[in-house]
């Protein structure tokens, strides 16, 4: 429908947001990770899959996704 496939699971995705609203005066406040990936668990590959983690933290389960209109 969309020309796109394969979203889910292949690494958690960092978000913009904070996962704790009321730490935004903290400079390294906990950020949001969703969707899961390959290392996770089955139950966690969602998009609903929502996690905490410290934004100087990495791993190879932990990414990013780009996404731009083609013309």
């Amino acid at each position: 429908m969309f020309g796109i496939d394969d979203l889910a699971g292949n690494v958690w995705e960092w978000r913009g947001s904070l996962y704790d609203p009321h730490d935004r005066e903290k400079p390294n406040a906990s950020r949001v990770l969703r969707g899961g990936s390959w290392v996770s668990g089955q139950g966690s590959a969602c998009s609903a899959g929502r996690v905490r983690l410290d934004p100087y933290v990495g791993d190879k389960d932990i990414g990013f996704r780009v996404v731009c209109s083609s013309p």
